[in-house]
């Protein structure tokens, strides 16, 4: 994985050694866009390295954790940034857990995506399978009989 290997360049050296070191400043690099920017580009001034440099060999494994836990297998049909009822939605870092609550309340359909997120499918499967096992047993019920006295 991209991320360990990252790590491992940068693992152990002062910062002052990450930043005479081209292969090691391009790894934190990657490890900033990725881990505290959402793919954004990193800002290339000494203090936002040194913060870049403290906040990932201080919260690796938890930054790391995070990353994995927001996956993206969705594929947005729109470019850049849509708005929709308050929210920002970008097309570039929505994870599959924005994109499926998004879907299930409404505020984006499934014509807003070229690939559905993962897990989206299985969701909506499960609540048509309990629906449908709902309606089925109050079909096969039959009704109570009154006792007249």
């Amino acid at each position: 994985m991209a991320l360990d290997t990252w790590f491992d360049n940068i693992r152990g050296r002062s910062y002052q050694d990450i930043i005479s070191n081209p292969e090691a400043l391009r790894s934190l690099l990657q490890l900033a866009s990725v881990l505290l920017l959402n793919g954004g580009n990193p800002s290339l001034c000494e203090s936002c390295i040194r913060d870049y440099y403290q906040k990932i060999i201080a919260n690796f494994e938890t930054l790391k954790t995070n990353y994995m836990d927001n996956k993206r297998t969705n594929i947005p049909a729109w470019k850049g940034i849509k708005y929709v009822k308050g929210a920002f939605y970008n097309s570039d870092t929505i994870t599959d857990l924005q994109a499926i609550n998004a879907l299930k309340n409404g505020y984006l359909s499934e014509f807003d995506f070229d690939k559905l997120p993962e897990g989206y499918n299985e969701q909506e499967q499960a609540t048509i399978e309990k629906t449908t096992e709902e309606e089925i047993e109050t079909q096969t019920k039959k009704p109570g009989r009154k006792k007249i006295k």
